[in-house]
């Protein structure tokens, strides 16, 4: 008898159940073949499939260290430049930001004074005025130092000057108060008398901030000294060498003597 599978043929002669059974199980050599097929190109596009996950992947782990990277730079550079900073600021007897400056240093005691004060104003009996905001005055230099006796701080131009006494508005200033802080605003140029950041007396100043604060204490019966924040003290204001230039600044040495003013109401 002869038995048909598909292609495949069982062999003549013989009843054998095995090898009938066998022929019959056995698939043809295509179908093999086929599915051996299949099965390979499934395995090859799963391992390209994982390739490509695994490449995005990777590409997104390196732009998110790459990131971070920038961002520590950055951090790290702007770090560098700020210490340096502070150090220059230091050497050079500079201070920070006016607005810095004021929001870290409003909030210390004001009473206590480490520079020597030279009281030189002359003695009488009446009382020290007090200097009251919403006033206008003149600031009028009543010190032995010469040859600025008798001169009053005046803004000119772009400079602020001691110059003789004149009935000029550049030479009156309106007392203002912010946060129990003084500051004198110049009634002409409506600019705020203020230090630079390196200690120089100046008035362009539009707002009343850190390096434009003032506080006094008496320097006599008719005087005051006049001092400015300077860091986390305070220190006076008097005239020094700045640059082979005398002018008003701040007085930062600790045996530095502060000049003794004179308030002259011209207004209110």
């Amino acid at each position: 008898m002869k038995f048909r599978n598909g292609n495949a043929r069982v062999p003549d002669g013989g009843d054998d159940a095995s090898t009938i059974a066998s022929a019959i199980n056995t698939p043809p050599e295509s179908v093999v073949d086929g599915d051996f097929e299949e099965v390979s190109t499934r395995d090859r596009v799963g391992v390209k499939k994982a390739r490509r996950n695994n490449q995005e992947h990777a590409a997104t782990e390196c732009w998110f260290c790459f990131g971070l990277l920038e961002i520590l730079k950055s951090c790290a550079v702007t770090l560098v430049i700020l210490f340096f900073t502070v150090i220059a600021a230091r050497y050079f007897d500079a201070e920070p930001d006016n607005t810095i400056l004021f929001s870290n240093s409003v909030g210390f005691p004001v009473q206590t004074v480490t520079a020597t004060v030279t009281a030189a104003a002359a003695a009488t009996a009446q009382p020290l005025a007090p200097i009251i905001p919403g006033n206008v005055y003149m600031i009028r230099s009543i010190s032995s130092l010469q040859p600025w006796t008798g001169s009053v701080i005046t803004h000119l131009g772009n400079e602020v000057l001691l110059t003789a006494t004149t009935k000029n508005t550049m030479s009156h200033w309106l007392v203002v108060e912010k946060k129990g802080w003084l500051g004198f605003m110049n009634v002409q140029s409506r600019l705020f008398l203020g230090h630079d950041r390196f200690g120089n007396l100046q008035c362009t100043a539009t707002n009343h901030n850190g390096w434009e604060m003032f506080h006094f204490q008496p320097g006599g019966r008719r005087g005051q000294v006049l001092l400015m924040t300077h860091w986390d003290s305070l220190v006076p204001v008097g005239v020094s060498l700045y640059q082979g230039n005398a002018g008003l600044r701040k007085l930062v040495d600790s045996k530095a003597d502060g000049m003794v003013w004179e308030f002259v109401k011209v207004g209110g």
